[in-house]
């Protein structure tokens, strides 16, 4: 199977991430609802099969901060579907993919200041149960993709002059 072009591997993680977008997309909705549609900030869940619940006080620090990480993870995955959507296509290199690579490589890199926010907002008494490594990922994940945005210009230079089809 191939990697790229029609019918091949990044058509199957194109169609991947949009499921997985949509998932987000409906599991952000429904925290939401829950949220926002609580008076007493008491949320009671039935776990299935057992018979017992397990009851979550939701303040903003705990569920307003996961939304908004839930908010960053659906951008994020959107991101990655409209990539390998471009990917996908029958010309590689276009200037679909060359915009959607430099705004998700600008979103990891900005990721990191706003995921810090968070991540304040979420353990400010307990600093010490803030787990940082996830954005030094996002990081190195942004300065990789600048990377692979300038070898995919170059390939647009090279396809636009030549008429080259992968």
């Amino acid at each position: 199977m191939k990697l790229i072009g029609k019918n091949s591997l990044s058509r199957l993680l194109g169609h991947g991430c949009f499921i997985a977008f949509v998932l987000q997309l409906l599991t952000l909705g429904y925290v939401a609802f829950i949220y926002y549609s609580g008076t007493e900030h008491r949320q009671q869940f039935e776990i299935p099969l057992t018979g017992s619940t397990l009851v979550a006080i939701t303040t903003f620090s705990n569920m307003g901060t996961g939304l908004l990480y839930l908010g960053y993870y659906l951008v994020f995955t959107f991101f990655l579907c409209k990539i390998f959507h471009g990917m996908s296509s029958e010309v590689t290199f276009n200037l679909d993919v060359i915009t959607w690579l430099k705004r998700f490589a600008l979103l990891n890199v900005l990721a990191v200041p706003f995921l810090l926010l968070l991540g304040y907002l979420q353990f400010q008494e307990d600093a010490y149960l803030r787990n940082d490594t996830y954005l030094l990922l996002h990081l190195v994940l942004g300065i990789v993709i600048y990377f692979m945005l300038a070898f995919f210009k170059e390939g647009y230079v090279l396809q636009t002059q030549t008429e080259l089809t992968i």
